[in-house]
């Protein structure tokens, strides 16, 4: 998706960094939604939730972070 994203652009030097949803809506001009992992969230509920958008086949992103 990064590299479709930076043709789109232009070229990778434009990229300043951004989230995969971006690019998806971007690129596919349909509405996208973020779901957090943070702390303190109810788990279980996101599971569900992300469970159930992978059984309809929704496209997913996930970002890279370090861990340090």
């Amino acid at each position: 998706m990064e590299k479709a994203y930076a043709k789109l652009d232009g070229n990778y030097e434009r990229l300043i960094g951004g989230m995969g949803y971006e690019g998806l809506r971007t690129l596919t001009g349909m509405p996208t939604a973020y779901v957090s992992l943070k702390k303190g969230k109810d788990h279980e509920a996101t599971f569900k939730t992300l469970h159930a958008l992978a059984k309809r086949n929704f496209p997913m992103t996930t970002p890279c972070c370090n861990g340090g």
